[in-house]
């Protein structure tokens, strides 16, 4: 198997990982911010957790940004290619970056 067969099948199993951790991200997010109000915290064990899911959302929404801005450069909807790139994450960002229409959700 060469590279070029495998490639296609990482990236979207990248793209399909990625949208589900940046989910669980925002729900864990929601989760910490309502005990919070509730005076109810979360386990220990969370806090580690809860800082690496806030880097990675930051770090997402700066790639959504940039994706967004670089959209609007190419006369694409930049609203749509920045919630792309924030879900998707880095391949997202690569696809708005170089141009190329996203393949997600297509049949193939």
């Amino acid at each position: 198997m060469r590279w070029n067969a495998i490639a296609p099948i990482l990236i979207q199993t990248i793209k399909i990982v990625s949208t589900l951790l940046i989910s669980g991200a925002i729900i864990l997010e929601t989760w910490n911010l309502i005990t919070h109000f509730i005076d109810r915290p979360l386990p220990d064990i969370f806090k580690w957790v809860i800082i690496i899911e806030r880097f990675a959302l930051i770090s997402h929404l700066i790639e959504a940004i940039i994706a967004g801005f670089s959209a609007q450069g190419q006369g694409k909807n930049p609203l749509k290619s920045g919630i792309y790139t924030f879900f998707v994450g880095t391949v997202g960002l690569l696809e708005v970056l170089k141009g190329v229409e996203s393949s997600f959700g297509q049949q193939t």
